[in-house]
């Protein structure tokens, strides 16, 4: 489920806390599902497809992770639509 527009890239108020090891100057929340809170972050390689990061909801101390290789055109291309 992606973020509403209205949540200005919050998963909630203080959500920065439960992440200690999430930089929010450098990653920008975006979306979760049953298993991972996923973060947008710049590409080096390429400016025009950003990479894509997560953190286990189960490990939320953790560091991100998928920094190699999972690009926001690979995580779209992996997107599955839900009926609600």
């Amino acid at each position: 489920m992606f973020l509403q527009a209205d949540s200005r890239g919050s998963f909630w108020d203080g959500w920065e806390q439960a992440f200690p090891l999430v930089d929010s100057s450098m990653l920008f929340p975006i979306a979760s599902d049953e298993y991972y809170f996923y973060f947008i972050g710049d590409n080096p390689d390429d400016d025009t497809d950003p990479l894509v990061y997560s953190v286990d909801h189960e490990e939320t101390n953790q560091k991100p992770y998928q920094k190699q290789g999972f690009t926001v055109s690979d995580f779209l291309s992996v997107l599955e639509a839900v009926n609600s």
